[in-house]
C-alpha cells in the first residue's frame, strides 16, 4: 500500500502544476482578430466621421448571394434589367455640359484653358458617365446573347433620395422589374438629417425587393472636388457628412457600395490626377467629375462588383443603429395626363428629355401662359408635392389644399419639388387648388410649367 502511494503522489504533483496551464490555454485570445477576420479587412480603409471605439468589431465578409444569383440569370441567357436611380451625377452632368446654348470661357485651377470640347453632348449620355461605362462593362463581360441587357436610366440632376423613393414605380418599375439596381444620392441628400436619408432608402430597398427579392442592390457614395481645389472647403465636409449616413446604411443593411471619395483622395492617383478629376475654375463647387473623373468612378464601381460577382461577398464596416419605418410610396399624377384640371392648358415636351434624363421623356408638363386660369384637382392619398417645371415657369402662385390655403405668393426656383401638404386623411378624397398671383420676374411674360403632382399613399 505504501508503495503504490509513493507512486501515485508524484502524479498529483504534476496535475496540480498543470491545471492552471490547462484552464488558460481553454480561454479565447480576444487581443487578436481570428485568420477569417483578418483577412476579410479591406486593404483600402473607408472615411470614418469619427474615431471608432477600441470594442467596434472589426470589417468582415458578407455573403451577398444576390450578386451570384445575378450571374446565374445571366448565365442562364434570361433578360437582365439593369437600373440606375440618382441624381445628375448618375445622369452624366459635367461643368461644361449643361446645354449646346451655354459657353464656358475661363481657367481650370491648374492652369489650362477651360475646352469644353472635352465634355460629350447630352444625346450621347453612354460615352463617358459612370453610369454608361459601368452599363457597357457588365453589358461586354457578363451578357450572353444579344439584347440580353437592357437599361433602365431614372437618374434626374436635382434630386435626392426622398424623390427618388416617390418616383420609383413609375420612372423604375413601370421599365421593367431590377435585377440589379445602382441608388446614387450621397451628394443631393446634404442638409437631410440621418433619419430622412435612411427613411427614404429603406423606402427603395423593400419595395425593390418585394419586387424581385433576388435583386443585386449596390449603393454608389459620390463625393466632391477635394478641400484645396475650391474656395469653400466646408462644402466639401457637408457632401462627406452625406455620403457617410448612406454609407452606414449600408454597411447595417449588407448593401455593397462604392466609396468614390477612397477612389479619389485615398487611393495612389498623384496631386495633378486628383486635381483632374473635375474642371472649372476654383469658385466651382466641383460635384460634378470632369470625363477622367467619371473613369476613375466607373473603375472603382467595377472593381467592387468583380470582387461580388467573384466571391459572392462584400466585407462591410460594423454599423449599429435603430432603423427608422420606410417613408411610403408615391405617384406622380404627370402633368399631361391632368390637362383638364387647367382649362387653355397644354402638353410640352421637357426641354431636357433628350438628354441624359431619359425617364423624363415618357410624360409631358401642363404648361399654360394664362395668368388668371385656376388649376383644380382632386386627389386620394396622405401627403402632396408639387413638381415644378422652373425652366418653363415665370410666376409665383397661392396653393389650397380642401380650400386652405398652404402656400401664398409661393416661388422656389431652386428646387423641382416642394410638399404642400401632408398628414392627410386617407379615407376621403382631397382638393387642391393652385391659384396664379403673377410673374416672379415682372419682365417677363407669365408662365406655369406643372411636370406634375406626387401624391403619398395614392389610391384612384
Amino acid at each position: 500500500m505504501k508503495s503504490r502511494l509513493r507512486f501515485i503522489s508524484p502524479l498529483l504533483a504534476v496535475l496540480m502544476l498543470l491545471l492552471p496551464i490547462l484552464g488558460c490555454s481553454s480561454k479565447i485570445n480576444t487581443s487578436q482578430p481570428t485568420e477569417a477576420a483578418a483577412t476579410a479587412v479591406n486593404t483600402k480603409q473607408p472615411i470614418q466621421a469619427s474615431s471608432a471605439p477600441t470594442d467596434t468589431p472589426s470589417p468582415i465578409s458578407t455573403p451577398v448571394l444576390e450578386y451570384q444569383k445575378f450571374l446565374d440569370k445571366a448565365k442562364s441567357g434570361e433578360p437582365i434589367n439593369v437600373a440606375f436611380l440618382g441624381g445628375s451625377i448618375t445622369a452624366g452632368a459635367s461643368y461644361a455640359n449643361w446645354g449646346t446654348a451655354n459657353t464656358f470661357t475661363g481657367t481650370n485651377i491648374d492652369g489650362t484653358p477651360i475646352d469644353t470640347t472635352k465634355y460629350w453632348s447630352y444625346t450621347d449620355d453612354m460615352r463617358d458617365s459612370w453610369r454608361g461605362r459601368v452599363y457597357n462593362w457588365l453589358k461586354t463581360t457578363y451578357q450572353t446573347k444579344d439584347n440580353q441587357f437592357k437599361q433602365i436610366n431614372a437618374a434626374i440632376g436635382g434630386t435626392n433620395s426622398e424623390f427618388g423613393a416617390l418616383r420609383l414605380d413609375d420612372h423604375v418599375f413601370s421599365q421593367g422589374i431590377p435585377d440589379i439596381i445602382f441608388i446614387e444620392f450621397a451628394v443631393n441628400d446634404n442638409g437631410r438629417s440621418e433619419t430622412q436619408v435612411m427613411q427614404n432608402y429603406e423606402s427603395i430597398v423593400n419595395r425593390v425587393k418585394a419586387k424581385n427579392p433576388d435583386c443585386a442592390i449596390f449603393i454608389a457614395l459620390s463625393t466632391s472636388r477635394q478641400k484645396s481645389d475650391i474656395t469653400n472647403p466646408a462644402s466639401y465636409d457637408v457632401f462627406i457628412k452625406s455620403a457617410l449616413i448612406a454609407k452606414k446604411y449600408a454597411d447595417f443593411k449588407k448593401i455593397p457600395y462604392a466609396n468614390i471619395d477612397n477612389a479619389y483622395y485615398h487611393s495612389d492617383l498623384t496631386d495633378a490626377q486628383k486635381t483632374a478629376l473635375y474642371y472649372g475654375p476654383k469658385t466651382d463647387a466641383g460635384v460634378h467629375p470632369s470625363p477622367y473623373g467619371y473613369e476613375v468612378y466607373a473603375n472603382e464601381v467595377e472593381r467592387v462588383l468583380t470582387s461580388c460577382f467573384s466571391t459572392a461577398s462584400f466585407t462591410f464596416d460594423y454599423a449599429s443603429l435603430t432603423l427608422p419605418a420606410a417613408s411610403p410610396a408615391g405617384k406622380i399624377i404627370f402633368g399631361d395626363s391632368i390637362l383638364s384640371a387647367l382649362p387653355g392648358s397644354t402638353a410640352l415636351a421637357l426641354a431636357d428629355d433628350i438628354r441624359q434624363h431619359k425617364c423624363l421623356s415618357y410624360h409631358k408638363m401642363l404648361y399654360t401662359t394664362s395668368a388668371t386660369a385656376e388649376l383644380n384637382y382632386t386627389f386620394n392619398g396622405t401627403a402632396l408635392w408639387l413638381w415644378m417645371d422652373w425652366g418653363n415657369s415665370n410666376c409665383k402662385i397661392d396653393v389650397y389644399v380642401d380650400d386652405i390655403i398652404i402656400l401664398t405668393n409661393w416661388c422656389d426656383t431652386g428646387s423641382q419639388t416642394k410638399l404642400v401638404k401632408n398628414l392627410l386623411q386617407a379615407d376621403k378624397p382631397h382638393k387642391v387648388r393652385i391659384v396664379p398671383k403673377g410673374a416672379n420676374d415682372t419682365t417677363k411674360p407669365y408662365s406655369f410649367g406643372l411636370r406634375g403632382l406626387i401624391v403619398e399613399n395614392y389610391t384612384a
